[in-house]
């Protein structure tokens, strides 16, 4: 939740949503590696947690990837809004080497 409010909120540049997605990426890692959970409380914790930790993986990729600014999200770094090259939708998709992202234009 920190990691996200310190470099995914409104306002948003490439080295602080990198940070986030390097420091998403070591949480998940941990939370992959997992622990004995004590009871049924403790393991349904632990899936959410891994849940969260993917969406903000994702969230924090797309916003990357994104490399302009688009409604409330603001791109420091590219503050403008750029129809020709970003009027799509990014997917995810988990694949082997893990998140895989395309492009979908939207019709």
């Amino acid at each position: 939740r920190a990691t996200m409010s310190r470099h995914v909120g409104l306002y948003r540049t490439a080295e602080g949503l990198a940070t986030a997605v390097h420091e998403i990426a070591a949480i998940a890692d941990e939370l992959a590696a997992g622990t004995q959970a004590r009871d049924l409380d403790a393991m349904v914790d632990a899936i959410e947690a891994r849940h969260m930790a993917t969406a903000a993986h994702t969230i924090a990729t797309a916003a990357l990837l994104r490399t302009e600014s688009r409604g409330a999200h603001q791109r420091r770094d590219h503050p403008d809004r750029d129809d020709g090259r970003w009027l799509r939708h990014i997917a995810f998709r988990s694949g082997d080497g893990g998140l895989e992202a395309s492009e979908i234009a939207i019709d």
